[in-house]
């Protein structure tokens, strides 16, 4: 006898899009779509909240002209994953992102603040972020004060994964000049 597996249906980006057009996604319900699943996000706790506050004051007085970030908005990669990461730091456009969300070729790095989410973000966050070929990825733990950093993605997978504490200090790859002192976000 075959047992049959019920198969999952996967959402694209315009039918993600069209449902909150209907009221049935509400732009404050927390989800995400990864992998044509839409996926409820975890509720942010302070610890949470306090990390991305630091990372905010951070990046607003350190990035250079033509580098922006981006705070928990959407990042585009491919039909059926917008994930939301807690920080994009990306290239700057004329249009200011007006017309369309960042693609992986405006992404410079990827930060996911961690506590319940850790399994998550450190596989298949890591696993998006690295197929989609995005250069550097950190998850800041915030349970054990530690920064995973993610460095070059091949075939889904970052090859390289190195762990961080205070008072280590991070640099960004693809920005020159811009390093974080993990003291002043995992306190």
């Amino acid at each position: 006898m075959f047992e049959l597996m019920p198969n999952r249906f996967r959402f694209t980006r315009d039918m993600y899009y069209r449902m909150a057009e209907a009221g049935i996604l509400r732009e404050t319900d927390r989800v995400e779509l990864i992998r044509g699943e839409i996926l409820q996000m975890s509720p942010i706790g302070p610890s949470h909240s306090s990390v991305v506050q630091a990372l905010i004051l951070f990046f607003g007085r350190r990035l250079p002209d033509g580098i922006e970030f981006r705070v928990q908005d959407p990042i585009v990669l491919g039909d059926e994953s917008e994930p939301e990461p807690d920080i994009a730091v990306v290239r700057a456009r004329p249009d200011g992102y007006r017309t369309s969300h960042p693609m992986p070729a405006d992404v410079l790095l990827i930060v996911e603040v961690a506590g319940s989410s850790f399994d998550f973000d450190m596989n298949t966050k890591a696993e998006l972020y690295a197929s989609a070929g995005l250069s550097e990825y950190w998850v800041l733990d915030v349970a054990r004060l530690r920064a995973h950093v993610h460095r070059e993605p091949r075939e889904g997978r970052y090859q390289q994964i190195t762990v961080h504490q205070p008072p280590d200090r991070l640099s960004i790859l693809n920005v020159p000049g811009v390093v974080l002192p993990l003291d002043a976000v995992l306190r």
